[in-house]
C-alpha cells in the first residue's frame, strides 16, 4: 500500500467512524500523504500578508506559483471527491439498514 493510499484510508476511516472529530488537520494530513502540498517550505496556501516589497503590490506570480496553485486545486478536488464518496456510501448504508432492506439471496440479514 502506498503512502497516498494509506492517507486516503485513514481519512475515510475517521470520516466514517467519527465524523464529528474531523478537523482542518485531517485535511492537511491527507494533502501531505497525497504528495500535493504547496512546496516544501510549510506554505499552506494561506495569505499571511508577509513578503511584500516596499512600494510594490506585494503580489508577484511566476510559473512556479501557477504550477503550485494547480497542485492545490487538484488536491482540493481529490479531497472533495473522496469526502463525497465516503459520505454517500455511509448515507446509503444507513438508509438500507434503517429500512431493513434485504441484502440479497444468501447474504444474510442486514447488520449481520
Amino acid at each position: 500500500m502506498t503512502v497516498r493510499e494509506r492517507g486516503m484510508l485513514v481519512f475515510a476511516g475517521k470520516l466514517t467512524v467519527a465524523p464529528w472529530d474531523m478537523a482542518y488537520a485531517d485535511t492537511e494530513a491527507l494533502r501531505r500523504a497525497m504528495g500535493l502540498m504547496l512546496g516544501n517550505d510549510g506554505d499552506d496556501g494561506r495569505d499571511d500578508g508577509g513578503d511584500e516589497e516596499e512600494g510594490g503590490s506585494g503580489s508577484r506570480c511566476g510559473s512556479e506559483d501557477v504550477e503550485r496553485s494547480g497542485e492545490r486545486l487538484h488536491s482540493d478536488q481529490a479531497i472533495v471527491d473522496l469526502t463525497q464518496c465516503v459520505g454517500y456510501f455511509a448515507f446509503v448504508n444507513r438508509i438500507v439498514a434503517g429500512l431493513g432492506v434485504p441484502l440479497g439471496i444468501g447474504e444474510g440479514e442486514p447488520g449481520q
